[in-house]
């Protein structure tokens, strides 16, 4: 695990928090918070495993856009206590795959 892994996974944890806060769909406790990101960080990691890189979050294209929305949709329904609306999954879907495209080195 390197630093640049860890400055992802708070910077996804951070965005994540933003979410819970501004958008009112969006209902996660501290505990909630921090399974979701290491869910997605999981999911994720072996997405690009088993499909490849270019069905990951950390895809550039709209690709990695659908991956990211997905995930965050999806995973309302793997964890128990995770509730958003489609429109705040494709809002923090949209946010997370922008914050990768802008700090490629850290998120990307």
């Amino acid at each position: 695990m390197t630093v640049w892994t860890i400055l992802r996974f708070f910077g996804v944890l951070g965005v994540l928090a933003l979410m819970t806060e501004i958008w009112p769909s969006v209902h996660l406790g501290l505990f909630d918070l921090l399974l979701l990101a290491v869910v997605l960080a999981l999911v994720d990691l072996l997405m690009s495993l088993i499909v490849g890189k270019s069905a990951s979050a950390k895809n550039p294209s709209i690709v990695g856009w659908m991956v990211s929305v997905g995930m965050l949709y999806g995973a309302q329904w793997v964890l128990p206590h995770v509730r958003m609306s489609a429109a705040a999954a494709l809002i923090g879907g949209t946010v997370l795959w922008l914050w990768g495209r802008l700090f490629p080195a850290v998120f990307g």
